[in-house]
């Protein structure tokens, strides 16, 4: 190869070198930072929460699924869906004509057993039995027994009596069925009280006590509030939603029926001093210093980008840090990943749901 093409190769070589590199760095201006995704929750105070309601389900006070504990013969169902049943009432009854059988020769198996153990106890005191015989007829009466008791049992087992006072919601079988043991024979609820279950915002569970007029509002009956109370508060959040189920408890209501299922809102005003009424709580998560000072700072989300935010905290409760300044209600505070971001960065938030 001489070297004028060696030159020219050279040449060639170096402006395709200027043209990726050009190239690359036209790509590399070209490409979008993401943002990134973050999980924030939105605070709120009383006067937030007071204006809200909380969506949720209704379901029976009891419910039971009615089964048998033995496998049989159905003879008697006298039930239909939607009866209401009284307490104690009928549900279901089995064939008990093997029951009675195994019954009476329990019990004749027992009265042998026993006669042969009274006189066992007899003929081991005068010597005419070993202890080890006499073991034996006295372990046969003791199993006799125990064969007995089970066999009374079994014969209670066929009979299915309500064990509250409901209404039939669903049946499965029908008369004269062979069902097996633990096979659900029907569905009992007691709907004179109704239930429902609605989650609450970590940074709202702290004001729960406090609530009072509770009121439920059902889809299929808009015009009617349903005066309600507080059943039970959890203690454990859900890791996925930070939310905190509250169960309510209300009468059912004599001029309409709530029914398992129905979907209802609700509502209720937190009583107590301006203190509790201006109170703001953020997870204990959220707040971080620096190392410069001892302030203390939260980020807020605005227009999908985090921004530094002084506070000045209170207590510390069981559901987070009270804030006394800095904030204000409906903000969105970072509660994750907190010391990986910078001032101003680009966020999305992750399920993003108010409180």
């Amino acid at each position: 190869m001489n070297r004028i093409t060696l030159r020219l190769f050279s040449g060639l070589a170096f402006l395709t070198l200027i043209f990726l590199s050009a190239s690359c760095e036209e790509k590399s201006s070209q490409t979008t930072i993401q943002p990134r995704a973050v999980k924030a929750i939105q605070i709120s105070n009383v006067d937030s929460f007071n204006k809200r309601s909380f969506p949720g389900l209704a379901r029976a006070s009891q419910e039971v699924n009615l089964s048998f504990n033995v496998a049989g013969t159905l003879i008697k169902l006298p039930i239909k869906i939607g009866d209401k049943i009284t307490k104690g009432s009928l549900i279901a009854q089995l064939d008990q004509k093997e029951f009675e059988a195994k019954l009476k020769s329990a019990k004749a198996e027992l009265t042998r057993d026993k006669q042969n153990f009274d006189r066992a106890k007899e003929l081991v005191k005068d010597g005419n039995i070993s202890k080890s015989d006499y073991d034996l007829v006295k372990a046969k009466w003791e199993v006799s027994q125990a064969n007995l008791d089970l066999a009374e049992k079994a014969m209670v087992d066929t009979i299915i009596n309500a064990p509250f006072d409901g209404q039939i919601a669903n049946l499965y079988v029908e008369n004269y069925q062979t069902v097996a043991k633990q096979q659900v024979i029907a569905r009992l609820l007691d709907t004179s009280q109704i239930e429902m279950t609605i989650q609450i915002p970590e940074n709202a569970i702290s004001l729960i006590p406090q609530v009072k007029n509770i009121m439920v509002q059902f889809d299929s009956f808009p015009t009617h509030n349903i005066p309600a109370e507080i059943k039970e508060i959890s203690n454990e959040a859900s890791p996925e939603t930070r939310t905190y189920p509250v169960t309510i408890i209300m009468q059912q209501p004599k001029d309409i029926e709530i029914l398992p299922g129905m979907a209802g809102k609700v509502s209720g005003q937190v009583e107590g001093k301006d203190s509790i009424k201006n109170k703001l709580t953020v997870p204990a998560e959220a707040v971080f210093t620096e190392d410069t000072n001892n302030k203390t700072y939260v980020w807020i989300v605005d227009n999908n980008k985090v921004h530094r935010r002084q506070i000045t905290i209170g207590e510390l409760t069981s559901t987070g840090i009270s804030v006394l300044s800095g904030l204000t209600s409906d903000e969105w505070v970072v509660i994750a990943g907190i010391h990986s971001l910078k001032e101003g960065e680009s966020v999305i938030i992750l399920n993003q749901k108010a409180n």
